[in-house]
């Protein structure tokens, strides 16, 4: 999946996320819920990433030059929404997948 025109691979977050989680959190997914810290590092992560990636090659994969900092800024904002809501969604996917999900 792309977001923001980045090659994302969600589905394999998701799962790997999941299968980090312990046996609350995972009763936490089946009625609905994302555990807080969790997904606060996932955040955290990708803004990181996303950063350094931007670091790296910029102009080649986003468009524009470093000293654009207020696209540099959308951008990260935008991708880490788009990111966070696809992450949870295929949580949900997952669990339900696997027959854990009670909602």
């Amino acid at each position: 999946m792309r977001i923001q025109g980045i090659k994302t691979d969600v589905e394999a977050i998701a799962k790997g996320m999941y299968n980090m989680f312990d046996e609350d959190e995972q009763a936490m997914v089946a009625f609905g819920m994302l555990p807080a810290e969790k997904m606060d590092c996932t955040e955290k992560l990708l803004n990181e990433k996303i950063e350094n990636m931007a670091k790296e090659n910029c102009e080649q994969m986003f468009g524009f030059r470093p000293d654009n900092n207020v696209a540099k800024k959308d951008l990260k904002i935008n991708f880490v929404r788009d990111a966070m809501f696809e992450i949870s969604v295929a949580i949900y996917r997952h669990a339900n997948s696997i027959g854990k999900m009670i909602v």
